[in-house]
């Protein structure tokens, strides 16, 4: 669901904080809706995972539900300890999870026990009787899961742990990607001489998919007539609809004539970044529409920054952005004023380590990257050991 601006956008090329502000202001969770857990057909088993609770989750029952058996061993009475016990009468064989009987207050490891026949052997009391009580863990009614969690595995299991078929979430975002180009040739055809190999539409698609959306990808190339029908088609069809291309100031740059042309609001183009200073965003009715420039590091590195928490919000998450980490810089970097920077860097124990060869195509670094170093508008000399501000890349 989209929100209408406070004030109208400015024309002129916008600050890094303005731009994520225009682009939070504009997105909000998606409707809700009922997920199953229909957990006995493979092909729809994770279709909850990445959607975010839209209501508390309470517990239905006590965990456990019953007194059981910490451990595998023989319970007993502890007045009746150390001793020899005559099986299924004063001693009984529990397997760890299973019922407590009624009188049974403590559990012995089967390896601390000497079984002969139908007795076994118990030690003195240790003073710890190895037994989880009903309720230990919650109680019938205890809040388990606020709104706003994530559904992962484990919160699946806590669901149908406490016998839940159904829970309500925020609908996931219909993502189109549009790769757009004259020289992109299909992965696996032969490449003609001049083109490059489309890479932005299989990362672009896998990322928007692991954020929970769901997303899928095609390719034009940069015919304006074509182009606007295609982009068209997406924006009926889309909550979100992203295009890699075609932003910039170049002969062959029409996407964003196409965007004037279909009626999409601008509420900002050019962002002083580096790299993906064309990055475009607009709205259209319900739907957002990012232009990321063309070559694969910046066009990764605007959908981290500006696609991705577009993608959480409308799923629901109470935070949108991802969160940041504080790392301790490994050698110095330089940066122009003017402009906020983001470089690639691999992260080990809260050290950034930049990636030398940075270049706005540069897939092979990219690849290596585990997050991007943000570096202030404001700011031009970063000292070894200093502590900067990094971009988790979780995708």
């Amino acid at each position: 669901m989209i929100e209408s601006p406070t004030s109208a956008p400015c024309s002129t090329e916008v600050s890094y904080d303005e731009a994520i502000r225009r682009v939070l202001q504009a997105v909000s969770p998606n409707p809700v809706r009922s997920f199953r857990l229909d957990l006995s057909d493979p092909a729809r088993a994770d279709e909850p995972l990445g959607t975010i609770l839209a209501e508390p989750f309470d517990a239905s029952l006590d965990c456990p539900p019953f007194d059981t058996a910490a451990v595998d061993g023989y319970g007993y009475c502890r007045g009746s300890a150390p001793g020899r016990l005559r099986l299924s009468e004063t001693a009984f064989r529990i397997q760890t999870g299973n019922a407590i009987p009624p009188g049974i207050d403590a559990m012995a490891m089967q390896e601390d026990c000497v079984v002969t026949e139908d007795w076994v052997e118990v030690p003195p009391f240790s003073g710890k009787n190895h037994i989880r009580y009903r309720g230990e863990e919650y109680r019938s009614g205890d809040r388990l899961l606020p709104a706003g969690t994530p559904v992962t595995a484990s919160a699946l299991a806590l669901l149908a742990a406490n016998g839940r078929r159904e829970f309500q979430a925020h609908r996931r975002p219909v993502a189109e990607i549009l790769v757009t180009g004259d020289e992109l040739s299909p992965v696996g055809s032969p490449l003609p001489n001049g083109c490059i190999y489309s890479s932005n539409g299989p990362c672009l698609t896998s990322a928007a998919r692991s954020l929970g959306a769901v997303a899928q990808w095609s390719q034009a190339g940069d015919d304006l007539d074509r182009l606007c029908e295609t982009l068209d088609a997406s924006l009926c069809r889309a909550d979100i609809v992203i295009t890699t291309g075609g932003v910039s100031v170049g002969d062959r740059d029409v996407v964003k004539d196409c965007f004037e042309r279909l009626g999409i609001e601008q509420r900002f183009w050019r962002v002083r970044i580096k790299p993906g200073k064309p990055v475009y965003f607009g709205i259209k009715g319900d739907t957002l529409v990012f232009g990321l420039p063309g070559s694969p590091a910046a066009a990764f590195t605007t959908f981290r920054l500006f696609v991705a928490p577009a993608i959480r919000g409308m799923l629901g998450h109470i935070a949108p952005e991802i969160p940041s980490l504080r790392c301790r810089l490994v050698s110095p970097l330089q940066k122009r004023a003017g402009r906020t920077e983001f470089v690639r860097a691999r992260i080990d124990s809260l050290v950034a380590s930049p990636i030398v060869g940075e270049g706005p195509g540069a897939t092979g670094q990219f690849a290596q990257a585990e997050g991007l170093i943000h570096l202030p508008e404001g700011s031009e000399d970063f000292a070894a050991g200093d502590f900067v501000r990094v971009e988790p890349l979780t995708f």
